[in-house]
């Protein structure tokens, strides 16, 4: 399953806003495990959600998740509560006249009602939930030019082409019949469960021409629009990759940090990068950059649409300030959005970014994160002076991938960052520099 998902994870390319993939698995778990180097797999089902970056984020997965879990629900509920569905929903059906052709051809009367229709057909959609996929033959005795043992009735002697070819059509227009009558089923059940489910608006591309317009005729500058100017004017200077691995040690202690000092993961992490960085530095401030969902507003929260942007801000660490205090403030100024956009005049690639990549939390899911490849070394030229993806590939790990400029040493950093993190879990009020 995860090589699968990795062979699909590095498809490239499609030109849809997004691509899901589904893999159900059935069984009831007590296989036996499978050899070593092989990952067990479980009965459920797997979402695989691609997304394209020209007109989609990383944060549009969430309410994509969020609104296939919601409408799964809502038909499972529709099923077991309503095995008889209303009618209007097969007249609001976009195929109610095939479906009704459909009704005719598979033997039921003409007169029957569209609610009968379905009340028929949910003994046929249970079966399938109960893995009967594959479709019944036809009863011989329904079709014409057969017996009830199944052979053909022919008054010539020898074989009759014409009554075989008269039994192969009538066979495939009950199939026809039978595929039709089926889809207009699911079409009918769909609808019923989006109206059941009652999903809020998506908006999308009507954000982002918003923001666009926003930015380019300067008008709300700072709360929602695009940043042009990010890595615009900052020369291109020779690196190279560093990794560095939080493992299930390291994130108990983090946990300990964000309990004790009440700040978010996301922020904690922002936090001990840059304080490890301004430690190891020796500097009283640290430049930070990063990604923020910009998901502010109403209905943005369920928008599928490329929303994020890059924001600016710098971390004061001298004047005797604690670890506490200084993670502290960070967490506040990002709460209360108190960043800035890039400062051409101001900015000489002496910058931080990160690109903070968290699980997120579904109610009836879990998130698998595809894992970073430590052996990759793609970054021969950055444009700051360190450029880094913090990827929370499990509860307890996170992986951070670093780009760093020629001049600086990752090991160093990674040693600045672990000191910081320990002194904000035991000792919060111990100085920064």
């Amino acid at each position: 399953l995860r090589e699968e998902s990795l062979n699909r994870a590095r498809t490239r390319g499609f030109k849809f806003p997004g691509a899901i993939g589904v893999l159900i698995l059935d069984g009831d778990g007590d296989e036996e495990m499978p050899p070593p180097g092989r990952v067990p797999l479980f009965p459920g089902a797997y979402l695989h959600i691609a997304v394209n970056h020209a007109v989609s984020d990383a944060a549009s997965i969430v309410p994509m998740v969020t609104d296939l879990i919601g409408l799964h629900r809502a038909a499972r509920e529709v099923l077991a509560k309503q095995p008889v569905l209303p009618e209007h929903y097969i007249q609001n059906s976009a195929t109610s006249s095939a479906a009704s052709a459909a009704a005719s051809d598979s033997g039921l009367p003409k007169s029957s009602s569209a609610a009968s229709l379905v009340s028929a057909a949910s003994g046929s959609f249970q079966s399938m939930e109960t893995g009967s996929s594959v479709p019944k033959e036809p009863n011989p005795s329904s079709v014409p030019g057969s017996s009830p043992s199944g052979a053909a009735c022919s008054t010539s002697q020898g074989p009759d082409s014409k009554g075989q070819e008269a039994m192969a059509n009538s066979q495939s227009s009950s199939s026809s019949s039978g595929s039709k009558l089926k889809h207009h089923i699911v079409e009918a059940l769909a609808v019923a469960a989006l109206e059941a489910a009652q999903l809020p608006k998506a908006p999308g591309l009507e954000v982002q021409e918003a923001r666009l317009k926003g930015a380019i005729l300067m008008e709300d500058m700072l709360a929602t629009a695009q940043d042009f100017a990010h890595n615009a004017c900052n020369p291109s200077r020779h690196g190279y990759d560093h990794y560095l691995r939080l493992c299930s040690g390291a994130c108990q202690i983090m946990e300990v940090a964000s309990v004790s000092l009440g700040i978010p993961a996301d922020h904690l992490m922002l936090a001990i990068v840059g304080m490890g960085f301004a430690v190891m530095a020796g500097h009283d401030k640290v430049k930070l950059s990063f990604i923020a969902p910009i998901r502010d507003g109403r209905f943005d929260g369920q928008a599928v649409g490329n929303l994020g942007a890059v924001r600016h801000l710098t971390l004061y660490m001298g004047g005797g300030r604690s670890l506490g205090a200084c993670a502290l403030d960070l967490s506040t100024r990002l709460r209360q959005r108190e960043w800035d956009l890039a400062d051409i005049l101001n900015d000489d690639g002496d910058r931080i970014f990160m690109n903070i990549r968290s699980l997120p939390i579904f109610e009836g899911a879990q998130a698998v994160i595809e894992p970073i490849n430590t052996n990759f070394g793609p970054s021969k030229n950055v444009r700051n002076i360190c450029e880094m993806f913090a990827d929370q590939e499990h509860p307890r790990q996170w992986t951070l991938w670093m780009g760093i400029r020629h001049d600086w040493s990752g090991s160093a950093l990674a040693q600045s960052v672990r000191d910081v993190l320990w002194g904000l879990a035991t000792n919060p009020l111990k100085k920064c520099c």
